[in-house]
């Protein structure tokens, strides 16, 4: 009589997972880690393993609360506080509900986000010189020098996701004329759990030729596990989320 034995390994459970793609679609042309750097998720990172420095870095002061308040900025290269090539290429805004996404993507959206800040630093400066003229003390220099706004180089473009239904987990936009669809799968599942609806937390996404573009597969023990260590890399400590495989 033979014998079955079964492991949760990581390494054989992303063996087996690259086995399944690889079966039915062509191989991941980019495979990436996402790490979560902070909690609740006010910073992310994309790595290829946790012992490599980040290609893409999320920063989101505020990324479980009012969407107003939902502003997260999208980073080329590792975290900008220890890279100074880092810069900014995205960042994105959403409505109530989670209904609906706009991003703003580009080389240009990093001069935008410091004309921002330059803007912010100005009328600052001018409220604190007001309130201390209301009581009699002169105009205090500011502690960095203020800045002019520069112009803008390099493209800024802007897309849009929404959702096309009320209750669903399916996310779809435009991009240079195709369409592409962000919904929920069962295939990462064990086979006695993929007749069930609603249990899964993977994305794939799809173009209008319901051709498969990028995997999702999150972690379903994500949340309780510990944070790993990495003490050569600028994040020393990151907790692992989810794998992202690039298809095309």
């Amino acid at each position: 009589m033979g014998t079955s034995t079964q492991t949760n390994s990581p390494l054989i459970k992303e063996k087996t997972l690259a086995q399944q793609i690889n079966s039915e679609d062509p191989s991941p042309v980019k495979t990436l880690n996402l790490y979560k750097r902070i909690w609740p998720g006010k910073k992310c990172l994309f790595a290829p393993s946790g012992g490599e420095p980040a290609q893409y870095f999320i920063k989101n002061p505020v990324p479980h609360k009012h969407a107003s308040q939902w502003k997260p900025v999208f980073y080329r290269g590792d975290n900008p506080k220890y890279d100074p090539d880092s810069i900014a290429v995205s960042r994105g805004f959403r409505t109530g509900f989670w209904n609906s996404f706009r991003f703003e993507h580009g080389d240009g959206v990093d001069m935008v986000l410091k004309n921002k800040r330059r803007v912010s630093a100005r009328k600052w400066h001018r409220r604190k010189t007001k309130m201390r003229g209301w009581f009699g003390k002169p105009e205090k220099p500011p502690k960095k020098p203020l800045e002019d706004e520069e112009e803008v180089e390099g493209l800024v473009m802007e897309f849009r996701m929404h959702r096309p239904r009320f209750i669903t987990r399916a996310l779809s936009f435009e991009l240079n004329g195709e369409k592409y669809r962000w919904s929920g799968t069962r295939r990462f599942l064990p086979n006695w759990a993929k007749r069930f609806k609603g249990i899964s937390h993977d994305f794939k996404l799809v173009n209008s030729k319901n051709q498969l573009v990028a995997t999702f597969e999150k972690d379903r023990w994500a949340i309780f596990k510990p944070s790993e260590k990495w003490p050569e890399t600028a994040n020393k400590r990151k907790h692992y989320i989810v794998l992202l495989l690039c298809i095309q």
